[in-house]
């Protein structure tokens, strides 16, 4: 994960708009419990590439792990506006 995390780090310092690396930071951060600063990866990531479903979702898992079920569901909503077929946002949106 280090690496990984590095990686990541080095391409948007490199490209502050890559939308994608900012979403993988963040899942990176979640899976660390840095839910902070998760939250802001993803939401410059929604911010940078609103047309992408991955940080929405990831944003929406994020807050229903944190018992922010409002969040979640706006997030996940809007993660199935960009890609309708997504199952796990489904079944998120679903619970």
């Amino acid at each position: 994960l280090n690496l990984a995390n590095r990686a990541f780090k080095t391409a948007v310092s490199n490209d502050a708009n890559h939308a994608e690396s900012f979403t993988n930071l963040g899942i990176l951060q979640l899976r660390k419990g840095n839910y902070t600063k998760a939250r802001g990866s993803f939401e410059t990531a929604e911010k940078l590439a609103p047309h992408l479903f991955e940080p929405f979702y990831n944003s929406g898992l994020l807050a229903s792990k944190t018992g922010e079920f409002e969040r979640s569901f706006e997030k996940v909503k809007r993660a199935l506006e960009v890609f309708a077929d997504h199952d796990d946002s489904k079944q998120l949106y679903a619970e």
